[in-house]
């Protein structure tokens, strides 16, 4: 897996900006199998109240965790990510 772009912010809301790249590779040769990439731009609303330096972490690490975890299932949602693995 590499990481192409992960980027997250927090002013009035909280977006997160993730691109991976994953490669399927088989164990008994080494050879790539396959490769792809997933991205996902994530964008949620956030409270007035904890924006800037105020704002709480754990609802930035949030976004960021979801914003990954759309990305990889977007990546291992392909059809040709399945047949790789036939």
């Amino acid at each position: 897996m590499r990481i192409l772009q992960y980027n997250a912010s927090k002013l009035l809301r909280t977006e997160a900006n993730v691109e991976l790249q994953g490669s399927l590779v088989n164990r008994a040769t080494g050879a790539v199998a396959w490769t792809g990439t997933g991205r996902s731009d994530l964008v949620e609303g956030g409270s007035l109240f904890g924006t800037g330096v105020l704002a709480d972490p754990e609802e930035l690490r949030g976004t960021m965790t979801r914003a990954m975890a759309a990305a990889i299932d977007e990546m291992l949602d392909r059809p040709d990510f399945a047949s790789a693995l036939r």
